[in-house]
């Protein structure tokens, strides 16, 4: 599931409140749920880019608390490759194609799989 997280104008991201609620609507409805969205859910530990995440990421995490079918949340935006959790629930970035903001030089793309009865993720440098 995709879920559009830009706020035009500002670098970080905000999910409006009828896409929090069109999202409620679909998780009652749906098995496994694996959401993709660009800005991350919490802080990654860079003071930085820890500003610029989703306004209302506690809005989000309520929800999915509510739901017990988000099975990991992937997100983009901060260029690094990141593993971490959020509320007991496996959050995934990946570092960015170029190597224009990131400490990590060699591009990756990262492949995700199902297997048995959750996904895998592996990260494959280009290079």
């Amino acid at each position: 599931m995709f879920l559009h997280t830009l706020d035009p104008g500002r670098d970080a991201g905000i999910l409006y409140r009828n896409r929090l609620d069109w999202l409620e609507d679909r998780l009652g409805d749906s098995g496994e749920i694996y959401p993709f969205l660009h800005h991350p859910l919490c802080d990654i530990g860079d003071p930085d880019l820890d500003t610029i995440n989703l306004a209302n990421a506690n809005d989000l995490a309520a929800l999915f608390r509510r739901h017990c079918n988000v099975r990991q949340i992937f997100f983009g935006h901060v260029h690094r490759t990141i593993f971490l959790s959020r509320h007991g629930i496996p959050c995934a970035s990946l570092d960015n194609l170029g190597a224009d903001s990131s400490p990590v030089l060699t591009p990756a793309i990262s492949l995700l799989a199902r297997c048995g009865e959750g996904v895998t993720s592996a990260v494959r440098p280009l290079a």
